[in-house]
């Protein structure tokens, strides 16, 4: 996503705004993910910086992390991720104040940032009963306090979800918004390099694109593109109906109403 924005490119097939990015780690060494770095398809056009900080304690920090912070906010990124929420701050994170405390103190050293806060949410539970794991954004797995979630102007969970007929691995759950509709669930697959991922659904999209414009050029209509997109792409004429509708639209995904089908697996 990260890249994406920096790039101005879309994100799954979904539209960016180009802008300057910056991804502060507070979670994990610069040499322990150095080569997960390498192996990232970054483009050379890509406005993204990385900036690797030890865990920080918000809202007082030592003076040569808080100097980092002030000169790379210098730079005026537009688009800014924190990894992780846990490694920010050293408040309790049960206290109603907390989330107000370090959304601010971000606010205030990076004004007019998009801010996207990483937090890795409660471990998936067997259920002794069921004999399945169980897990779920049921905000309250933000460390045991709902007020992270609710401070925050869009919520979306990050999850292992295997679904044998597109083969995806992950699924992208919109879960709170404020500032538009809520998406259904996107399926997105983390490649073999445990580094990049992809979205099929997304593919699928640009070919049935690719497909149409061909199409309108040649002057064929509706019912003919439907059969070049179904051929193509092997799935149904009502499948390739809803792709070229698809195309037209500025948000491609439907809204949120049913989960994917697919196999959940412990996180």
């Amino acid at each position: 996503m990260t890249s994406c924005i920096a790039t101005g490119t879309p994100f799954c097939g979904l539209p960016t705004q180009k802008g300057k990015a910056l991804y502060i780690e507070l979670d994990t060494p610069e040499r322990l993910v150095a080569e997960r770095l390498r192996k990232l398809r970054l483009q050379p056009e890509a406005d993204c910086d990385f900036l690797f900080l030890p865990p920080l304690s918000v809202p007082v920090l030592a003076r040569e992390d808080l100097a980092k912070l002030h000169e790379a906010a210098e730079r005026n990124y537009d688009f800014v991720v924190i990894n992780t929420l846990r490694k920010c701050h050293s408040l309790n994170d049960k206290e109603a104040q907390t989330p107000k405390i370090v959304y601010e103190f971000f606010q205030r050293t990076f004004p007019g940032a998009a801010l996207m806060f990483v937090h890795h949410s409660k471990k998936s539970q067997l259920n002794q009963a069921s004999g399945q794991y169980e897990s779920g954004l049921d905000k309250e797995s933000f460390s045991g306090a709902k007020n992270w979630i609710n401070d925050a102007q869009v919520g979306i969970y990050l999850r292992k979800f295997k679904n044998p007929r597109t083969q995806t691995n992950l699924v992208l759950r919109h879960e709170k918004t404020q500032v538009s509709a809520e998406y259904a669930p996107l399926g997105l697959r983390l490649e073999a390099d445990g580094s990049n991922l992809s979205c099929p659904e997304a593919e699928q999209l640009a070919t049935a694109q690719v497909l149409l414009a061909e199409g309108l050029a040649a002057g064929l209509g509706p019912t003919r593109i439907d059969e070049r997109i179904s051929l193509a792409l092997r799935i149904s004429q009502a499948s390739a109906r809803r792709l070229r509708l698809a195309c037209y639209e500025e948000v491609w995904m439907g809204l949120k109403d049913d989960s994917p089908d697919g196999e959940s697996e412990e996180e």
